[in-house]
């Protein structure tokens, strides 16, 4: 797939993400965290019990990541856990204003219609942890966009 194609493909999850609510947050392993927007679906594990529901677009960031107003850092996924646990809580009920790329190997940046943004920052090894899935036709059919061998990719299942 060609560089622009990818980038019109960041566009398209952009322009779904616009505007649209956050219904769930949970978090994943570690400090990992999943922000689920639009209407909520139920799942399961493998086991058969319930799973965290998913809504018609998930962004996931695996990696570090912080939460900054408009002249502070707020929390972040090396601090206080409490903290940033009951922040990232906080996003259920407000939208996201916008959804940009940041830097040479590309991070996520989230902002909510609050002023708050959520930015992935990876500091390890690797590459930038972070995910935005459309779940439209299921999670198990879900296309996703990340990023590997530092650039932007888009995969369907």
């Amino acid at each position: 797939m060609s560089g622009s194609q990818v980038l019109k493909n960041f566009e398209d999850f952009r322009a779904a993400l616009l505007g649209q609510g956050i219904s769930h947050v949970w978090r994943g392993y570690g400090s990992a965290i999943f922000l689920e927007i639009g209407l909520l679906v139920a799942s399961k594990r493998r086991s058969g019990e319930p799973g965290e529901p998913h809504g018609t677009l998930t962004i996931m960031i695996q990696g570090d990541w912080r939460i900054e107003d408009r002249t502070t850092i707020i929390c972040g996924s090396g601090g206080e856990e409490k903290l940033w646990l009951q922040t990232v809580k906080g996003f259920v009920g407000r939208s996201i204003a916008d959804v940009a790329l940041c830097g040479r190997l590309p991070e996520l940046a989230v902002d909510l219609d609050d002023g708050l943004r959520l930015h992935s920052f990876s500091t390890v090894q690797g590459q930038p942890e972070w995910t935005i899935f459309n779940n439209r036709k299921g999670r198990e059919n879900a296309d996703w966009l990340s990023v590997e061998n530092g650039a932007l990719v888009c995969q369907s299942a």
